[in-house]
């Protein structure tokens, strides 16, 4: 009879344990998510307080005509002043290459826990850089942050285009900014690897193991140029985003 009872009680402690994991897993997730969305709260202010300051939003990279656009520091390395760390700012030359001798210390020792989302899965980095799980939306297309500011195709980070509000012809509350992503690689201070365009061949967008989202069950948090954030869950329409990354009023064809 002894032996019975051990058994229901340990019976009963699983159960109760394993509740109780579940339990803990979704508060974590749910602190996660709030982290997350407030980083991408920040990073929407830092955006319109760039604006604000030079009379442009950022590009996708440090326009420089001396480097290719794969060498430029990127728009994350553009609006860290306005997010809360000037002096990290000046730690770089603007000059150099996002990979120089100087200017590569930084993603190789510094994880910016502003452009981390604190649900990235754990696996082993791709690269020895630390990335963004961040991403600037470029358009559509995979080479769209080359397209000029008026091909219906073009988004809000492009390596040349010098945007304007009146440039944003669908509306700062449905034109996409940044979108997260599971799938990071390269170093966060990288014009290349700290933006991405909406790959066709690769919808649906959203969930894993897509090109956007899987850091948070269900969906992914997004950024509009208004700074507002939004919860897009997987099943959203891919049309529909295809539309919201674009900056033009019009529908543009998927490339």
């Amino acid at each position: 009879m002894r032996v019975l009872q051990l058994i229901v009680v340990a019976f009963i402690v699983l159960i109760v344990g394993s509740v109780l994991i579940v339990a803990v897993g979704k508060v974590r997730e749910a602190a996660n998510k709030t982290q997350c969305a407030n980083n991408l709260k920040q990073v929407g202010l830092a955006i319109l307080n760039y604006q604000d300051t030079y009379g442009r939003l950022p590009p996708a990279g440090r326009i420089n005509a001396n480097l290719p656009v794969e060498k430029r520091l990127g728009w994350l390395y553009l609006v860290v002043p306005f997010v809360e760390s000037s002096d990290l700012y000046r730690q770089f030359d603007q000059d150099q290459a996002w990979d120089s001798a100087k200017n590569r210390v930084i993603p190789l020792t510094f994880a910016y826990r502003v452009y981390q989302c604190p649900s990235y899965p754990d696996r082993p980095p791709d690269s020895k850089f630390i990335p963004t799980h961040y991403l600037g939306i470029t358009g559509l297309g995979t080479e769209a942050a080359m397209l000029p500011l008026d091909d219906s195709k073009a988004g809000f980070f492009g390596y040349e285009r010098k945007l304007k509000e009146e440039d944003i012809k669908r509306g700062f509350s449905s034109t996409l900014t940044v979108v997260e992503t599971a799938w990071a690689s390269g170093a966060w201070t990288a014009a290349p690897d700290s933006v991405r365009g909406l790959d066709p061949d690769g919808s649906p967008y959203l969930g894993v193991p897509q090109q956007f989202g899987g850091n948070h069950p269900g969906g992914a948090m997004a950024l509009f140029a208004d700074g507002s954030v939004r919860f897009l869950e997987s099943s959203f329409d891919s049309q529909e985003l295809e539309r919201m990354a674009t900056i033009a009023a019009s529908s543009p064809d998927s490339p």
